[in-house]
Order: C-alpha cells, then structure tokens, then sequence
C-alpha cells in the first residue's frame, strides 16, 4: 500500500463470542493498539453491552436472513462513505456476503484495499449440511467475486490456503497462511486448578476416564463417527465417560444414536458451554478429541484444550495437522473413520500412544498462538497491500 491506512474496518460475523470465528474475531479487535491505525468493526449480533468493544459497531441483528444483512451492511456502506470521504481506508472481511456491499466502493476509491481472512468455505460447507443445491450456487458466486476482488486473503492454514488457490482460483501470491490467536489468560488460568477442582465446578464425576468434544452439533463435525467409536471400545474401558459439548441442527440424530447404541450412560449431550466454564471443560477431561470429517480450517478448540494443558487428538482433515503436529505427531489420527477414533481412543486410555504432558501442552500453545505473536503477522499483511 503506497499511503499507510488511517483506518482499517473489520467486518466480522456475530456479536458475543458464540463460535470459533467469533471469538477470533473478538480477539482480534481487541488486541490492537492504540498505536496501531484506527480500528473499527461491523457486526451483527444481539450482544450483551460488556462484550463489544468500544470500537465495534453492530450493524444489524444475528437473527435476520441473509438478504436482511446485506441490506444492513449495505446501509452502514454508505453511512461510512459519507463520514470517511478521503481517509486511505483497509477493508478487512471475515464473510464474504457482508463485504459484498464494499466492492462497488473499491471501484470508486483507489485508497481504498480489502483483505480477506478466509475462515472456511461456505459454499461447501452449506452443501455439507444438504443445503439446496441454489443456495450453494448462490453462496459460491459471492465467495468468488470477493475473493477475487482482494489485494490479499489470510487463511487461518496451510491447509485452507491450499484450498483457496484450488478452489477459487486465487494466485498463490495473494495468499498468507497465518495461524488464529487465542486470548490464552482464561484457558491457562484454568491450566492452574487441579482435575478435581475443574470436575467439581462442572458436576462432571470424579472417578471416570473423561473425553470431552467442543463442537457445533453438524455432520462435517465426525461427531456420529465418535459415538460409533465409542461403542467399539466401550466394553474394554468401563470407567469411559464422553461429554459432547455444543448445539446444532443435528443434536436429536445424535441423541437418539445414542440411544440405539445404548450409550446413555457412557455419552451425554451437555449441550452449549459458557466462555466462563469452557477452559474448566477441557481442564476437567482427561482428553480432547476433534473428529472432524472434512473442511476444518484450522481448529481453534484444538488450541484451547492445549492451553489448558489438555491434550487433544485430532483426525488428519484440513489445518489440524499443522496444529498438533509439531508438538506431538502420534495426536494425529490415521484416519476421520471409526477405526480410527477407536484406535486413538483405545491406545490413549491403555497408555499405548504417547502424550504430552500439561505443562508441555501450556507452553506449546504460549510459544505459538498467543495474540502478541501472531497479530504482528496480520499488520504485515494489511500493510503489504
């Protein structure tokens, strides 16, 4: 960029931390400096007035269609061009649908860059949860007319960056893979408590061997290839006791999965984890599992169960990999099928497969994924274009 940004818009998706994306989002925002160009974000979402920032406006409501939304960032578009006339402006978008409205304006002002962070496919994800074949069409065009309107695209992974250039077409050049922060105080705080103390404060039962999963209740998620798994080992491991954490469209298939393998005692849907209680949920559990099936991005939940000095397997699908790799290879699972799981499971609660212990998960996550190093990686970016 030939004029160093005076400000640089963040347009993100919900307000109140509900999701992975969000809480990036959130993190992010937060970290910037005063120091740093002027920062503002517009998103949706009903929020509780604690957790916007002061910098963050909320342009419409969570609960709006998406022809809803784009009518409201459309309005804000305008707002903002009217009140920012001649500032050298940085877009930097975080869903594709909500910068469309920003493309007409990148013709009309040569000041004026956008980023992209690529967090995952909609397209393809829509298609995974069977969504009508014109929606997904639909979703893909606005994916490729932004993206090819970006100076620059950040992926959260090698993985996904990868995938950008194939799928859309997008030049390897104008890709940066950089990894997601985490705000690591809540997590290793809770690194700190003992076992029994985070099993305590949850109800969670003192005298069994606990996995947990964090995940959106989706079929992307693996979650019914882990109840399956589950059911293959559960007779070699009485003392086995799984807690799926998360909400979805999909929770009452799960539940009565459940209910057919006659795992009501083994595996319960706790349902969603406030941001308060959830590093206690990863201290609480002996492991954490993400059995993703395809199009996980990078895993932020990986990296917060690590942070809380919890070890974590992952199936190899999308960025995982790159995430638990360097600490510990044998985390990663041969394979996103039920033998797989089942194997890893197994040979975690035999002790056959190798682990790394907490204070190794803790410092792993500090050396690695904090927001004071990874920041410094996304203002590179958005001054390189």
């Amino acid at each position: 960029m030939n004029v160093e940004p005076s400000l640089i818009v963040q347009l993100g998706m919900l307000a109140g931390r509900t999701g992975g994306v969000d809480r990036y989002f959130d993190g992010l925002l937060s970290r910037f400096e005063s120091s740093d160009p002027l920062v503002r974000g517009f998103l949706f979402g009903q929020p509780l007035p604690e957790l916007v920032p002061s910098n963050v406006e909320i342009v419409g409501m969570q609960n709006e269609n998406l022809q809803g939304r784009f009518r409201r960032m459309k309005q804000a578009v305008q707002k903002f061009e009217a009140q920012n006339p001649t500032l050298p402006v940085l877009i930097a978008s975080h869903f594709a649908l909500y910068t469309l409205p920003f493309t007409n304006l990148l013709k009309r002002r040569k000041a004026l860059k956008l980023v992209s962070h690529f967090h995952g496919p909609w397209a393809d994800e829509s298609a995974a949860e069977s969504e009508r074949w014109i929606g997904v069409a639909v979703k893909r065009l606005i994916e490729r007319w932004v993206y090819s309107r970006s100076d620059k695209i950040v992926s959260d992974s090698q993985a996904f960056a990868d995938l950008m250039c194939a799928r859309y077409h997008v030049p390897e050049s104008k890709v940066i893979a950089v990894p997601a922060g985490i705000d690591t105080k809540p997590f290793v705080h809770a690194s700190k408590s003992t076992v029994a103390d985070a099993r305590h404060r949850l109800g969670w039962p003192q005298d069994r061997k606990i996995v947990v999963t964090v995940r959106r209740l989706a079929r992307r998620m693996g979650l019914d290839h882990l109840i399956h798994a589950v059911s293959a080992i559960a007779k070699h491991h009485p003392d086995l006791q799984v807690m799926i954490a998360g909400k979805g469209s999909i929770r009452d298939e799960l539940q009565s999965q459940i209910n057919r393998l006659g795992l009501q005692s083994i595996v319960q849907m706790i349902g969603f984890v406030s941001e308060e209680d959830l590093p206690y949920a990863y201290r609480a559990a002996d492991l954490s599992v993400v059995p993703s099936t395809s199009l996980e991005g990078f895993g932020l939940v990986a990296v917060e169960s690590l942070a809380t000095g919890t070890p974590v397997i992952v199936t190899p699908v999308g960025g995982m990999p790159e995430i638990v790799s360097p600490l510990c290879k044998e985390l990663v699972l041969p394979g996103f099928d039920v033998d797989s799981i089942a194997f890893g499971l197994d040979g975690f609660l035999r002790g056959s497969i190798p682990t790394p212990s907490s204070t190794q998960c803790v410092r792993y996550v500090e050396a690695n994924y904090t927001w004071d190093r990874i920041l410094p990686k996304i203002l590179d970016v958005y001054r390189s274009v």
